[in-house]
């Protein structure tokens, strides 16, 4: 049910918008897509989750963002939520940023870990308000899993829609 209703807000945030560039104080976007966390339990393999953000433009080239992915292997659920601040040192067609945050980490069972993460990527615009975007965050948090490195790096791809 969870999934449905993200889902469906984040349809109905596509077709309500006004034009506005991203970039500027006061512009806002919203982000949906992939998360792979490369090998967070050490045993080789990549967990695969889905997600999505909003995105506030407080000053020139600067932003607060908040989002949520769910990420799910074999019954086992962790939800990861982040808060970041990023800049904009690109700002054209297509716009790369540099960030850092936090991140809170919660498995389904057992204890979560809080971490500061710091990141990069980019969007190109294909209209004034639809886009790409794709990064990757690196979360430098290293509590005792066994020696695995949980959620440590994760690569994000997905739509942005600017408003």
């Amino acid at each position: 049910m969870k999934k449905f209703t993200i889902l469906t807000l984040f349809t109905a945030f596509l077709f309500v918008g006004m034009t506005a560039y991203a970039q500027e104080q006061g512009g806002m976007m919203i982000h949906g897509g992939l998360g792979i966390a490369t090998d967070p339990n050490g045993l080789g393999e990549s967990v695969t989750g889905f997600g999505g953000g909003f995105e506030y433009v407080f000053a020139d080239a600067m932003s607060g963002t908040v989002e949520y992915y769910s990420y799910s292997k074999d019954d086992a659920t962790s939800g990861v939520l982040g808060i970041d601040y990023k800049y904009y040192f690109l700002t054209d067609d297509f716009k790369a940023f540099g960030k850092v945050g936090f991140t809170s980490i919660t498995p389904e069972e057992g204890d979560g870990f809080s971490s500061l993460n710091l990141g990069v990527g980019g969007i190109y615009g294909f209209s004034d308000n639809l886009g790409a975007h794709a990064g990757i965050d690196y979360n430098l948090a290293k509590p005792d899993f066994d020696g695995a490195d949980p959620f440590g790096l994760i690569i994000k791809f997905g739509i942005t829609y600017m408003f």
